[in-house]
């Protein structure tokens, strides 16, 4: 009955793509429609760059409304629903592509930044990923700096420089992967990557949901 309940109340009230804000008829407890899927399945898995010579894989393209939508919905909205799809996303990426021992790192946030917001958005889309190796307390951030979406380029990089460190040492011989929502200059990666390095991390890679950057076919 209950199966049968929600199939009523699904067509009563449809659930609502985060993708592209239409009402559609689904199953019950989708929110991603299937013109979005169609949207974004051709852009997945790609390499966008290297960053202080760590590869860093995006899955999208920020320029995709879909996705940009989701992920302004989880940052300043706090809709949980975008959290899981991202966090579906991450994890079915990292989970076909690197070591199942690897240890995931979402960015961290500065703990006045977290009070102001009351969460941070990387740390919630790790946390529904389902990954193994999520860690959130091995990098910290430091330093308390403008938020990065009001800055322009130089301004970006001189702002995030020296913001992070590690609270222990990184073993030389396991993948460390960090993880963000989204990436510009890619200068918050790099001062990760600079933090991880100086803890003794060797092997590091990148990922992210999207890049405001072109994509190149990894």
């Amino acid at each position: 009955m209950e199966g049968l309940g929600g199939f009523f109340l699904n067509l009563l009230y449809p659930p609502q793509c985060l993708g592209c804000d239409l009402w559609y008829s689904s199953r019950a407890g989708s929110v991603w429609c299937d013109s979005c899927e169609a949207s974004t399945k051709m852009e997945r898995i790609r390499r966008m760059r290297d960053i202080d010579g760590v590869t860093v894989y995006s899955l999208f393209s920020y320029k995709n409304l879909a996705v940009s939508r989701v992920i302004r919905a989880l940052k300043y909205e706090h809709v949980v629903a975008a959290a899981r799809l991202c966090g579906g996303w991450l994890g079915d990426f990292i989970g076909q592509n690197f070591d199942a021992h690897a240890i995931i790192i979402p960015v961290p946030a500065h703990n006045k930044r977290i009070a102001e917001r009351g969460f941070n958005q990387v740390e919630l889309i790790v946390a529904q990923s389902g990954l193994a190796g999520a860690t959130l307390d091995l990098l910290e951030r430091t330093a308390y700096t403008k938020t990065q979406a009001l800055l322009h380029e130089q301004e970006r990089i001189e702002n995030i420089k020296h913001s992070f460190c590690a609270r222990r040492r990184c073993d030389p011989s396991r993948l460390y992967v960090i993880v963000d929502d989204v990436v510009t200059t890619g200068s918050t990666i790099e001062d990760c990557i600079r933090a991880l390095r100086a803890a003794g991390a060797v092997h590091i890679v990148g990922v992210t949901i999207a890049t405001t950057r072109d994509l190149e076919t990894g």
